[in-house]
C-alpha cells in the first residue's frame, strides 16, 4: 500500500521492478489493474505503456505477474480496451458457484496448452484454503485417447502441440 507512481509510467515500472529485484519476488499481484494506471482503461496506449514499463521488465527479471481486473457488465468481452489481454499468457474468469465453490474458466490464452479450460475449487474455512475438485471427469480419458492415437501414428517425441493436435484431428477424420 505504498504511494506508487502509476504502473503505466517509467517511474512506476522502475520502482516496482527494483522492489521485485530487492525481494527476489517470484510473483507480483496487481489488484486491481485499472486502479494502478493513470491512463484511461479504454485506451490501448495505457495498456501498452503498462506492459512496456512494468510487465516486460518483470518478465525479463523472471518474476510472474497476476493482473486482477473486473470484467464489467458484459462478461463476454474485456472491460476497457482489448489491449488488456494482448500481452498476457492466459485470461481466466472467476465465478462463485454454489456451496462454497469457485470456478475458474480460461477464456483465452497466448499458447495452446493442455491446461484444463475450467477448474473448480471448494472453499474450506478452517483453515482457509481452496481444495481442487474434479470439474471434467472425462478429461483424463480424452487425454489418454489422444496419446494412444499419437503412439499409433508414431509421432516424434519432440512434436509441437499444434502439430500433435492437427495429427490427432486428421487421424479422426477432422474431429
Amino acid at each position: 500500500l505504498q504511494d506508487w507512481h502509476p504502473m503505466d509510467t517509467a517511474e512506476g515500472g522502475a520502482a516496482l521492478t527494483a522492489e521485485a529485484r530487492a525481494f527476489a519476488a517470484d510473483l507480483v499481484v496487481f489488484d486491481t489493474q485499472s486502479k494502478l494506471v493513470e491512463g484511461e482503461e479504454n485506451e490501448s496506449k495505457t495498456m501498452t505503456a503498462f506492459y512496456r514499463y512494468t510487465l516486460r521488465p518483470l518478465k525479463l527479471l523472471g518474476t510472474a505477474a497476476l493482473n486482477l481486473d473486473h470484467s464489467g457488465h458484459d462478461r463476454s468481452r474485456t472491460r476497457g480496451t482489448s489491449a488488456k489481454a494482448a500481452d498476457v499468457d492466459h485470461v481466466w474468469r472467476l465465478e462463485v458457484g454454489e456451496e462454497r465453490t469457485v470456478i475458474l474458466t480460461r477464456t483465452h490464452g497466448r499458447s495452446r496448452t493442455n491446461d484444463p479450460y475450467k477448474v473448480m475449487y471448494r472453499r474450506e474455512i478452517n483453515p482457509l484454503r481452496h481444495v481442487p475438485m474434479d470439474f471434467d471427469a472425462g478429461l483424463e480419458a480424452r487425454i489418454e485417447d489422444c496419446l494412444r492415437t499419437l503412439r499409433t501414428l508414431e509421432t516424434a517425441p519432440d512434436v509441437t502441440s499444434r502439430a500433435a493436435a492437427d495429427a490427432v484431428k486428421e487421424a479422426r477424420g477432422g474431429r
